[in-house]
């Protein structure tokens, strides 16, 4: 059997932070479409260019904590302006859901123990990585976001699973 290697755990590890990256920005999203907030928006109301957001959304920037902080209070801030008492703030919560929680926990995981144990020994690793194609798939949509080295290790790794 093909064991991966040292760079192949590396490259993993870059794709879950990707992944992580990847639903966060969504979760904003879509918490900033309940609200009707456009990304020009969040943007402005945190002080930035009109097409920061917009641009960290696409390109999967890796925000500051500090920033984060802002989009949320921006939002919420936005929502305490509008006569529309539909609109709930956002809770942490909604952004950092148990998803989130458990792509972040997996990828502690992938950092701290050998690849091949985890494949060998652990079922509910071998289904996250088979769940988590789907951001893989919705990766590789995006430009230039997931690397073609990223790529090559996770499906290297997919066939060992599936094998």
């Amino acid at each position: 059997m093909n064991q991966p290697n040292q760079s192949e755990k590396e490259l993993l590890i870059k794709l879950l932070h990707k992944v992580l990256l990847y639903r966060i920005t969504r979760n904003i999203d879509k918490e900033l479409n309940v609200r009707k907030i456009s990304h020009s928006e969040i943007s402005g109301s945190t002080g930035r260019n009109s097409n920061w957001f917009n641009r960290s959304f696409n390109e999967l920037e890796d925000m500051k904590i500090t920033t984060f902080v802002k989009i949320l209070a921006a939002v919420n801030k936005n929502v305490d302006a509008t006569t529309n008492s539909n609109f709930q703030p956002v809770s942490i919560e909604s952004v950092l859901d148990k998803e989130t929680l458990r792509i972040a926990s997996y990828t502690i995981d992938v950092s701290i123990n050998d690849l091949d144990y985890l494949i060998t020994n652990s079922t509910n690793f071998r289904e996250f990585l088979i769940e988590i194609r789907f951001y893989v798939v919705s990766l590789k949509a995006l430009n230039n976001v997931l690397s073609s080295d990223e790529l090559d290790a996770y499906e290297v790794i997919f066939k060992r699973i599936k094998a």
